[in-house]
């Protein structure tokens, strides 16, 4: 499930640069984005769009999932001193030093995308823009941007989920430890009963009222060092709660035996929340037109908050359902695949801007483009960790051992 998660990464963020929500033809308003500053405007396309929001809607909440349920393992078998040891390694020093090499890089890759963009008329070539790119200001504290997490938002904010849930669970052990017990054995009858179902409702609307307290309708992220507070709980429930279910795994069982039911509700409530996003977007851009708009924009985006809370988390447990019936043993492209993912996830977006913006020119449907983009970042980020990273010492630092 890491792996497919990892993989959907270049799915969404190339599908960033063909999507025409929020800006539309505003090149200006493109290039000011300090998060996303690069669009191929003439390649825009629906199908893109779609894909990168269905990705979206669940793939980063399945993340922390996966990394609460995993960081709880690790703690219960290894012990206190281990996990932190281990987290230390393979999150904090992978983040220092990758941030120092992907910046100049990340910067240069947007820079080109904005030449691209701004080149209207094409009066320079395209090894012209990429000239252009490169310059002294794609150093970190070197140009007029200010630094900020990139795309590595998600390890980064990580740090601080390891570190508040480690204090709480270790703190709660030892200041109520028979309160804590008699809790988690709630939990369990609570699970193991027919009344289990309870659960997933309860999580439903944890998720709206988190949503709720956002200034959109959707799972925002923040490349900032210090980000709105809304945003990194909208996360760490996710990530708590994979932290409590990996000490009730009846989660993974209510999950796979309820797939006959959890498979055709995650297309539906998938088809359903793109909707609500697109019908969301169009009136919040004419809200503010008419009063009677605005009350129509506030409606559909508490519709669309509702259809956001349910969908992330029944498709979540599609896909956990889907990977446990599925995945049964061992299998040397999957162990390949969930080695290489924290590489790709590193170095995958600034490939996924470079190549859309050295295709802009290229007069082919985006669909097209998109298409071909993400097969070109996908085939490189693999074959560099099968070449470069796999047996080296990258690998060991990322993975802990070779895979």
């Amino acid at each position: 499930m890491r792996a497919a998660m990892m993989l959907m990464g270049i799915l969404l963020h190339v599908g960033v640069m063909y999507m025409a929500m929020p800006y539309g033809d505003d090149a200006a308003g493109i290039v000011a984005d300090a998060r996303d500053p690069y669009r191929d405007i003439e390649g825009y396309s629906m199908t893109a769009q779609r894909i990168a929001w269905a990705v979206h809607i669940f793939r980063m909440p399945a993340f922390m999932l996966l990394a609460g349920f995993f960081g709880a393992m690790m703690f219960q078998k290894r012990g206190a001193f281990s996990f932190l040891k281990n987290r230390f390694s393979r999150i904090v020093i992978p983040l220092v030093i990758f941030w120092i090499l992907i910046w100049p890089v990340d910067r240069f890759a947007w820079g080109f995308g904005a030449n691209m963009i701004l080149d209207q008329e094409s009066n320079l070539t395209v090894w012209q823009n990429l000239g252009n790119a490169l310059s002294l200001r794609i150093l970190p504290f070197v140009g007029d941007l200010a630094p900020h997490t990139m795309h590595l938002w998600f390890i980064y904010q990580l740090v601080y989920f390891y570190i508040i849930t480690f204090l709480l669970h270790s703190g709660l052990r030892k200041i109520c430890p028979r309160v804590l017990e008699q809790v988690g054995s709630f939990v369990s009858s609570l699970g193991k009963s027919k009344a289990g179902w309870i659960f997933l409702p309860f999580a439903v609307v944890c998720t709206w009222l988190v949503l709720s307290g956002n200034s959109t309708f959707h799972f925002d992220v923040s490349f900032s060092w210090a980000p709105p507070w809304y945003i990194p709980l909208a996360y760490y429930q996710f990530f708590f709660f994979g932290w409590i279910g990996y000490h009730h795994l009846k989660v993974i069982d209510f999950a796979k035996r309820n797939l006959p039911w959890l498979l055709p509700a995650s297309v539906g409530l998938l088809a359903l929340q793109l909707y609500c996003v697109e019908a969301t977007w169009s009136l919040g851009s004419l809200q503010a037109d008419s009063s009677a708009l605005s009350e129509d924009f506030e409606r559909m985006k508490n519709i669309t908050v509702w259809s956001q809370s349910c969908s992330v988390w029944v498709i979540t447990l599609m896909f956990i359902g889907l990977c446990e019936k599925l995945i049964k043993r061992p299998h040397r492209a999957l162990t390949f695949l969930v080695g290489a993912s924290y590489w790709l996830y590193l170095i995958h977006r600034p490939l996924c801007v470079a190549f859309a913006a050295l295709f802009q020119r290229w007069a082919a449907p985006g669909v097209l483009k998109y298409a071909l983009v993400c097969t070109i970042v996908t085939v490189i980020c693999l074959w560099s960790y099968q070449v470069i990273v796999r047996r080296s010492f990258v690998g060991v630092l990322l993975n802990g051992k070779r895979m």
